[in-house]
């Protein structure tokens, strides 16, 4: 009967701890995106500032827009 309580007790901090780490890898990823979104965002803003207008081929222009 100890025996069992120290195994359910073991498990429940292993899921804890799994838990833990998955939130954290989570947050970790979320963290990653936007970087690399914020990232992205300011390398084309910056390339859209210094040509705001893109000429295409037939001659028309468009402006670009940065989402």
């Amino acid at each position: 009967m100890i025996r069992k309580d120290s195994q359910r007790q073991s498990a429940k901090e292993i899921h804890k701890y799994l838990m833990a780490k998955k939130s954290f890898n989570e947050s970790r990823k979320s963290t990653i995106q936007k970087t690399l979104a914020l990232t992205a965002h300011s390398v084309s803003s910056e390339h859209s500032s210094s040509s705001s207008e893109h000429r295409s081929s037939n001659g028309s222009t468009r402006s670009a827009f940065v989402l």
